[in-house]
């Protein structure tokens, strides 16, 4: 406790880069706790409060689609409410940097995690979405050449669909929809 006080007080960390040390620490990660359990801790530790229902779930949904628990992290650090947390107590907030590409743009972090639940029956891992976000971040790659690398990709072909369950995870994938009779018999043929 005194030598994190002893930091704070001469500025040598912020609240937001403290709180950060604890959370990320291995002693925490040791605890394993659930999406769902780490929400409602970062409530109570940079809100100080319970979690409310749409709160949770919303970070929970990101959570679910590919972000990290950095960046659900970075949101609860640089909250309104830590903020004024932390000048109740004399201390600076901070930021927090994320450095993960999936992290740089959400809506591009739920695209590429939803070609993995839509072809690929799984959620995106941390190191496959933070590939497939900077190949599509560095113009190394458009998205649509991503899709294509998924529906390619020997984790996909090692299916071995029927042409009928392969059309039908098209539609799923590129169309968000199940594949209509006249849709699929038009494919199939």
């Amino acid at each position: 406790v005194n030598y994190w006080t002893g930091q704070l007080n001469s500025k040598k960390v912020t609240g937001a880069s403290l709180g950060y040390n604890f959370v990320f620490s291995d002693e925490y990660k040791k605890k394993n706790t659930s999406d769902e359990a780490y929400v409602k801790m970062l409530y109570k530790v940079f809100m100080d409060r319970e979690a409310d229902k749409g709160g949770l779930n919303y970070w929970l949904d990101l959570l679910n689609q590919g972000m990290s628990r950095e960046y659900v992290y970075k949101g609860f650090a640089e909250s309104q409410e830590f903020t004024k947390i932390c000048t109740s107590y004399g201390i600076e907030r901070g930021t927090v940097k994320l450095t993960q590409a999936r992290d740089q743009n959400v809506n591009l972090t739920k695209f590429v995690n939803r070609i993995y639940v839509k072809a690929m029956n799984r959620t995106g891992e941390a190191n496959g979405l933070n590939y497939w976000c900077s190949q599509i971040q560095s113009k190394k790659m458009t998205p649509v050449q991503v899709a294509e690398s998924f529906i390619y990709s020997k984790e996909f072909t090692d299916k071995n669909l029927s042409n009928a369950e392969y059309i039908k995870v098209l539609y799923r994938t590129f169309m968000g929809r199940e594949a209509g009779t006249a849709g699929l018999k038009y494919w199939l043929g």
